[in-house]
């Protein structure tokens, strides 16, 4: 689908899977040590229960080390995830999902990836 320029000018990507529109788009903060990933999800029919997930990291360890902060691969950097989460074991490693909660077809997952 592209991209276009939020309200401040940056780069937002749009792709579609299946019937879920999805815009896409990375922020940092000010001093350059979190990249804060936010996704906005759209569905043409609604949708419920535990259907949509984000993988917002894969590793070959993800560990909780405080309540919503996640080290991938002995500490080479961090997710910090402000809701519900889950770490799940794969033939290759972990990952680590964050749940789409859609409200009338529409949902926004949010996580930051720290150094």
């Amino acid at each position: 689908m592209g991209y276009r320029l939020d309200e401040s000018e940056r780069l937002a990507f749009r792709y579609r899977h299946g019937g879920i529109t999805i815009e896409d788009r990375w922020t940092t903060d000010q001093q350059g040590r979190y990249v804060w990933r936010t996704g906005d999800f759209s569905a043409e029919e609604p949708l419920t229960g535990d259907e949509s997930w984000v993988r917002a990291a894969h590793g070959h360890q993800i560990r909780e080390v405080q309540d919503g902060i996640f080290a991938v691969d002995n500490y080479r950097y961090y997710i910090e995830i402000p809701g519900n989460s889950l770490v799940r074991t794969t033939s290759t490693g972990a990952e680590l999902l964050i749940p789409v909660d859609f409200e009338g077809g529409n949902a926004r997952v949010t996580y930051a990836i720290v150094w």
